[in-house]
C-alpha cells in the first residue's frame, strides 16, 4: 500500500510539474527543452521520491520493480512521442530511435541525480543542461 501511494504521488507530481508544462509549448524541440527543465525541478523539489525509486529499482522483489518498470515505460512512451512528432515535422533526425533516446534521457537524469547526492561538488542543474545539450545535438537535424 505504501509503495502504491508513493507511485501515485510520483504520478501526481509528474502530471503537475512535468506533463502540464510540456503540453503548454508547441514545438517538439521546445517540448524537449521544457521536459528537461521540469525534470530538474521535480528532482530538486521532491528528491526523496527519486531516491526511493532508485532504491526500489535495485531490489530483487519483482512485484515492486515491475510496477516501477511500468511507470518508466509510460514516461518513455510520452518522451518518445515527442521525438516521433519532431521526426515527422523534420526537426529531429529520421534515424533517431525515439524510444531509445527516451530511455537514455530517463537513465541519464536518474544517474545525474544519484551522482549529485553523493558528490556535493556536482551541480544537478549543470548536469541536466549537459545531458539536454547532448540529446539535442544527437536529435536535431541542424545541430552542427
Amino acid at each position: 500500500a505504501l509503495f502504491a501511494a508513493i507511485l501515485d504521488k510520483m504520478k501526481h507530481n509528474w502530471q503537475r510539474m512535468v506533463l502540464q508544462h510540456v503540453d503548454e509549448v508547441d514545438s517538439p524541440r521546445d517540448k524537449i527543452e521544457q521536459l528537461f527543465e521540469n525534470f530538474y525541478l521535480l528532482l530538486v523539489q521532491d528528491p526523496d521520491i527519486s531516491i526511493f525509486l532508485q532504491r526500489v529499482s535495485l531490489e530483487p522483489d519483482g512485484k515492486y520493480s515491475a510496477l516501477l518498470s511500468e511507470a518508466f515505460e509510460r514516461t518513455a512512451d510520452f518522451i518518445a512521442t515527442i521525438f516521433e512528432k519532431g521526426k515527422q515535422s523534420g526537426i529531429f533526425n529520421p534515424d533517431l530511435g525515439a524510444k531509445l533516446i527516451a530511455y537514455t534521457i530517463i537513465c541519464s537524469l536518474v544517474g545525474a541525480h544519484a551522482q549529485c547526492l553523493t558528490n556535493k561538488n556536482l551541480s544537478l542543474h549543470d548536469l541536466v543542461e549537459e545531458i539536454k545539450r547532448g540529446v539535442l545535438a544527437r536529435a536535431l537535424i541542424n545541430s552542427h
